[in-house]
């Protein structure tokens, strides 16, 4: 016979009690930000640099999250958004939380010819480029696919006249309002990073819009073989 095994109860919660010390100003929190990323050659005259309440912070109420300070530098390439930034969470007395970034410093390569942004659109419809598809450049408040379980609002399920359930396979149907030169980071296959000519495609005009990044290298750099 197996063991009998009590297992031991778990420790109860413990009360977070709000950092002490003095919060940093948004200047004082900003000008560590540069400081500490500077010193791993991170150029910061290449972002847009911003520093607001870490309200966001997962795990944090309200009154936790006024006590940090959370910098992010979005990264630029000649003035284009490379979709990568450094942040850090800075607490009292200039207290560092956390921080993390990518691409202190970037080799250049060779140029690359690229389509155009119609020629782009349509790969999206394209079975050819099914395995480099369009990456969905998420939101604050938007809903991850992985999480759809989860974080979406269930409905009811359709069935037919047998009680079976019906999947729901409706198509989304979007029109590109508009495309903007970008860039996109892709994985190679011995696990570097590049990143590479992209468009940015907007299905409307507003800063709210849906967005995707949409390979802009043409085809004879890729493999579809």
């Amino acid at each position: 016979p197996m063991p009998t095994v009590v297992p031991e109860p778990m420790p109860a919660p413990s009360d977070c009690t709000q950092p002490s010390g003095v919060l940093p100003s948004d200047e004082s929190a900003l000008a560590l930000a540069k400081e500490k990323f500077g010193a791993l050659n991170f150029d910061s005259d290449s972002a847009i640099w911003t520093v607001v309440d870490n309200g966001g912070q997962w795990g944090y109420s309200a009154e936790m999250a006024n006590a940090y300070k959370l910098v992010t530098a979005k990264v630029l390439i000649d003035g284009i958004y490379t979709n990568q930034s450094w942040s850090m969470t800075v607490g009292p007395d200039n207290a560092i939380l956390n921080a993390n970034g990518f691409f202190a410093k970037f080799v250049a390569t060779s140029d690359y010819n690229i389509v155009g942004a119609k020629t782009a659109i349509e790969r999206t419809q394209s079975g050819l480029w099914a395995n480099l598809a369009a990456q969905e450049v998420y939101r604050e408040g938007m809903i991850y696919p992985m999480e759809m379980g989860m974080g979406s609002n269930p409905s009811p399920v359709a069935r037919n006249q047998a009680g079976q359930p019906i999947l729901d396979a409706s198509i989304d149907r979007i029109t590109i309002a508009k495309a903007e030169k970008s860039l996109v980071s892709w994985y190679l296959n011995d696990g570097s990073t590049i990143l590479l000519p992209a468009y940015l495609l907007s299905e409307t005009q507003d800063g709210d819009s849906r967005q995707w990044l949409q390979l802009a290298i043409a085809d004879e750099y890729v493999d579809f073989s």
